[in-house]
């Protein structure tokens, strides 16, 4: 952990909090620091587990109005509880969180799909790295997944969602697979690839541009439309 980033400054980052200076100076540190960048990846991952678990919470009618006079003590308390919290979440990250969800392996085509039943036909795919073999890793998973759907003629759909140095996948001059996403496009109806908007807001508050490939979507937090999948059935793969 950076000495100069506080974990206050990391979460306020990671949610879209913080003026454009500060921003682009962790964006710099981040850059530079690749302990910082996995701290980074480690605290999504956190903050992603947390909301899905409060996600399937449905407080009582009574409760709402109070919920809402508390909601600014909860923002305040969330950071401070991820930095209590991941101190002992470790381990979710080595064995992975989203692993509970399914223990079923199997192989389509040659290729591994982890913790995927055969009745899952809503899959999430989540890059947040940039990294030429991962880039490849989901999108060869996602194909697998297309042609499993044709050949059982399955109604599935697949959301490719990309943020942070993940969302390089997505942009043109920077992606290593234009041609290969907009053909994946361009041929099945049933795949959409997402960048996130905040993502696109600490760029562009750099002084960096975002041109991205034709045809990907651009939607608020990715771990917001994670959770949001979860909540209808979608199943999550991490890569």
């Amino acid at each position: 952990m950076s000495k100069i980033v506080s974990e206050e400054m990391l979460n306020a980052y990671l949610d879209n909090e913080l003026d454009e200076k500060d921003a682009r100076f962790i964006d710099y540190q981040i850059k530079n620091n690749v302990q910082l960048q996995q701290r980074v990846e480690q605290l999504q991952d956190l903050k992603l587990k947390i909301r899905a678990s409060y996600a399937s919470v449905s407080p009582p009618a009574h409760h709402k109005i109070r919920q809402a006079k508390q909601k600014h003590v909860f923002s305040a308390g969330l950071a401070a509880s991820l930095t209590l919290v991941a101190g002992l979440a470790s381990g979710w990250y080595s064995h992975g969180y989203f692993n509970s969800f399914s223990t079923h392996s199997e192989y389509l085509l040659g290729v591994k799909l982890d913790n995927l039943k055969p009745e899952d036909n809503k899959i999430i795919i989540h890059l947040a790295k940039n990294d030429i073999a991962l880039f490849d890793q989901a999108l060869t998973k996602a194909e697998t997944l297309l042609t499993r759907f044709d050949t059982l003629n399955q109604d599935g759909k697949i959301h490719v969602l990309a943020n942070s140095y993940g969302m390089d996948l997505l942009r043109k001059g920077k992606s290593p697979y234009q041609k290969r996403i907009i053909s994946m496009m361009k041929n099945h109806e049933n795949i959409k690839f997402v960048a996130c908007e905040n993502t696109i807001k600490r760029l562009k508050a750099t002084g960096k541009s975002v041109d991205l490939l034709p045809g990907v979507k651009v939607h608020g937090p990715v771990i917001n439309e994670i959770v949001a999948g979860l909540k209808n059935g979608w199943t999550y793969m991490k890569i």
